[in-house]
């Protein structure tokens, strides 16, 4: 039986949610409702895959690997995940009202709302998976990012931002 995650709610997290969560990405979503079932949060020491499940109450932890074997644990969550939405969500999943989705995948109808109608700015790095919005993040984590993790020149992560 799976552990109940009590910190959540009970009931499927908005999508802005999550964005706003630092370190915390959905990975299922249902796009007309902009609900998410499925998240994967970073803590210290181990990732946590968590899935929202109506018949046990809540959020319940599918999968947590230790941070030290990202490479593997990564693929070992994300495996997880799947198979954990084909069994609780696969009518969803089979119909598309259901959708697998990862931070490096996000569309433009899944930003949040502030970003959408131009109150917010979007943080959306062209070299990985890296996506914040004005109302996660500062410009100066962004460019910093671009500098640190890709080697931008000051100039360049300007031009990128």
């Amino acid at each position: 039986m799976s552990k109940t995650v009590s910190k959540l709610p009970d009931s499927p997290l908005d999508l802005e949610e999550v964005i706003r969560m630092d370190e915390t990405y959905e990975y299922c979503l249902f796009s007309d409702a902009n609900e998410v079932v499925a998240i994967l949060i970073l803590g210290n020491e181990k990732a946590h895959a968590l899935g929202y499940d109506e018949e046990a109450g809540g959020w319940v932890v599918v999968q947590s690997e230790p941070i030290e074997s990202q490479a593997e644990g990564h693929e070992r969550i994300e495996d997880a995940i799947d198979d954990w939405a084909v069994s609780n969500y696969g009518d969803e999943l089979a119909s598309g009202e259901l959708e697998m989705v990862t931070p490096g995948q996000r569309k433009k109808n899944h930003r949040p709302k502030a970003v959408e109608e131009g109150f917010e700015l979007e943080y959306d790095c062209p070299e990985c998976d890296f996506y914040k919005t004005g109302l996660t993040a500062a410009p100066q984590e962004f460019l910093n990012h671009l500098r640190n993790e890709h080697d931008y020149s000051s100039e360049e992560a300007h031009d990128v931002l």
